[in-house]
């Protein structure tokens, strides 16, 4: 037109600047785009997104195209959106949020560890010890397997449980518990295994956390043996960044 605006420059210091041309919601032009050899379609394009006239919060969005020799997107070619980062840092894949894993940590936990003691709950054994999480805020998935052993004992006074603690900046509290563990293991029962697995998650609260297993017996003197010897006797701890 007849007035010029601004909408690139290149400092002295060679920093790029794009200037966008409107405050408006919505994709941002000024966008990066790689067209093919005969000027047919886009092949991928980096763009921004303006997500509030307000304050410019803005992400990027990135696209690929899968055949850019089609009329869509005003010429542009099937150019879809792949990946987003919005204005919080939060990744969007197809236009749904997820996750990323941003640590793990695995343990082969071994020794038989014996708890006969009755009527209350009892620690066991500890299986995690100052785990530090990547962030606060994090949420853990903890993903586990036990083998566990009984003692000879009466029908139904043989009723064991077993709980996992976490100690994660409030002190210890509960996070999972098993089914009971009851019957009469007298005799070839009592070399019977059973293999639990199980999962369980929360919210990092500290930087340092600590998990450890307990036992709880009834009447009888039951002694329960947790990771006995085999190769169940695995921990998994995922670490997800939902922040």
């Amino acid at each position: 037109g007849n007035t010029s605006y601004e909408r690139l420059r290149i400092q002295a210091n060679g920093a790029f600047y794009i200037k966008s041309p409107t405050s408006s919601t919505g994709d941002q032009p000024g966008e990066i785009q790689w067209w093919n050899e005969n000027g047919a379609g886009v092949m991928a394009k980096i763009g921004v997104y303006r997500e509030n006239s307000t304050n410019a919060p803005s992400g990027l969005k990135f696209y690929t195209t899968e055949n850019v020799d089609t009329s869509a997107n005003n010429g542009q070619g099937s150019i879809t959106e792949r990946f987003f980062i919005n204005s919080q840092g939060k990744f969007y894949k197809g236009g749904n949020q997820f996750y990323p894993l941003i640590n793990y940590y695995e343990a082969n936990l071994s020794g038989s560890v014996d708890n006969s003691q009755t009527g209350s709950f009892s620690d066991v054994k500890t299986i995690v010890s100052g785990y530090q999480p990547k962030k606060v805020g994090s949420r853990l998935v903890v993903h586990h397997a036990v083998q566990t052993w009984n003692g000879s004992a009466s029908l139904g006074t043989a009723d064991a449980y077993a709980r996992i603690i976490v100690a994660n900046g409030s002190g210890w509290q509960q996070k999972w518990i098993n089914m009971r563990l009851l019957g009469n293991f007298a005799y070839d029962e009592r070399y019977s295994h059973r293999t639990e697995h199980a999962m369980f998650s929360f919210v990092t609260a500290a930087t340092s956390i600590d998990m450890k297993f307990q036992a709880y017996n009834g009447s009888a003197t039951t002694t329960i043996n947790y990771y006995h010897t085999g190769e169940q006797n695995l921990i998994q701890i995922y670490e997800y960044d939902i922040t």
